[in-house]
């Protein structure tokens, strides 16, 4: 420090001092020049043994001597300046071993937290600490934890999930990802969910101030990691729900991302998923609210599942829903009956023996569906659909009498267990 001149040691000297050293903390015995304030080069000790980094502790020291009433806090304040990265481990452990040895976490973490000009040089620091928790953990200095009172099953004990345990943390992250830094702390987000994303799924909803596209599109990616992982997941998707705050937004999110995970599924997967929504929305009871959205494949699909549970009359839906949007309703339940009933597009079998006779699943409902069809056919306008639905009527008519002797409502059909 003497061969630097420096007459005043001020926090912001310090705090740039500090932010070179952790960023020059290897290969300082190889071709390292540092030069005194009249421009001579300072030679490094290149002896055998030398060491290779800052010894960080005799910075610290020497500066707590040569200016015994700095305030470190300043310091800290002073590292939002433009150069200011963490750029790995060694970079973290040697600012956190300096800040340490300076002054207690608690007395400048809320700067670490709050806005910085230098935001890359901020996220920086907290990308590092995440990743490496054993050196910096959040969940240790949290000003508000999040609270996990809810969880049923309980979190494992690791660093690597305790350190989301701060709301700070994640508030902090989705205002630095309005600054322009959205994909980069979208990827943060996501390496966290998948080992503490039922804390980070709380804290969002802890935060009823902050509505951001983050934070909705975070919700959206881990209702279904929570669907397919979490022993908490009824738990943790009531608490949405029943949240007191942005409680339309919530729950818009909700059935919007339980929709989604629905129609990614492949065939074979989406009657599981299907009866997961349903327990889901039941446990909820907001079935009704569910099912009075926009009609589409999912919906209709879901009111089908739960009138074979038994928690709808199913013609008396479609019907009101029939009222309700006329033409768009009749091609959702076209398009439903193609990929719920494919036989019904085919020439029809003329017998049981006949290669394309297959039974058509749940053929109660899909009875049902087609007669509340042939109501509306005087008010259908498409002329394609016009014609499309008296054919599948016809090729019903033809499995039924093939596939059962029980009539309902003028045509034989089967009683499907659900």
């Amino acid at each position: 420090l003497v061969h630097f001149g420096l007459q005043e040691l001020k926090p912001s000297t310090i705090a740039r001092m500090l932010s070179i050293m952790i960023k020059t903390h290897s290969g300082l015995t190889e071709n390292t020049h540092i030069y005194n304030s009249d421009g001579t080069d300072i030679s490094i000790n290149n002896e055998k043994n030398a060491l290779q980094t800052w010894n960080i502790d005799t910075f610290v020291l020497a500066i707590n001597d040569l200016v015994p009433t700095v305030n470190w806090k300043d310091v800290v304040k002073e590292l939002d300046h433009p150069g200011f990265l963490v750029s790995d481990r060694q970079a973290l452990v040697l600012l956190v071993t300096a800040l340490r040895r300076a002054l207690p976490v608690e007395l400048y973490i809320d700067l670490l937290y709050g806005k910085w000009n230098n935001v890359e040089g901020q996220l920086s620091w907290v990308t590092q600490a995440i990743r490496y928790p054993d050196i910096f953990c959040f969940g240790d200095h949290p000003a508000h934890p999040v609270l996990i009172d809810c969880l049923k099953h309980p979190l494992d004990d690791t660093k690597e999930i305790w350190t989301w345990r701060s709301l700070n943390l994640i508030e902090c992250l989705l205002r630095m990802a309005d600054t322009g830094l959205y994909p980069t702390v979208l990827d943060i987000f996501r390496r966290g969910i998948q080992r503490a994303g039922e804390l980070i799924f709380l804290g969002l909803l802890q935060l009823t101030s902050i509505w951001t596209t983050l934070k909705q599109d975070l919700l959206l990616l881990l209702i279904p990691t929570l669907l397919s992982n979490s022993p908490n997941a009824n738990l943790l998707l009531n608490y949405m729900w029943n949240s007191q705050h942005q409680t339309t937004s919530l729950r818009t999110t909700l059935l919007t991302s339980l929709a989604d995970w629905y129609n990614r599924a492949n065939d074979n997967e989406q009657q599981t998923r299907l009866s997961r929504v349903l327990e889901i929305v039941q446990d909820l009871k907001t079935l009704p609210t569910l099912l009075g959205a926009q009609p589409m494949t999912f919906i209709l699909d879901l009111a089908c599942l739960a009138s074979r549970r038994g928690y709808l009359k199913l013609d008396k839906w479609l019907s009101d829903k029939l009222r309700e949007h006329q033409e768009l309703f009749v091609q959702t339940s076209i398009q439903y009956l193609r990929k719920k009933a494919p036989q019904l597009l085919l020439p029809p079998p003329l017998s049981k023996d006949d290669i394309n006779f297959k039974p058509i699943s749940n053929a109660e409902t899909i009875n049902v569906l087609l007669t509340v069809l042939q109501l509306a056919l005087s008010s259908i306008t498409n002329k394609d659909l016009i014609q499309e639905i008296p054919t599948m009527l016809s090729t019903a008519k033809i499995f039924n009498t093939l596939s059962s002797s029980t009539t309902i409502a003028g045509t034989t059909t089967t009683t499907t267990t659900t």
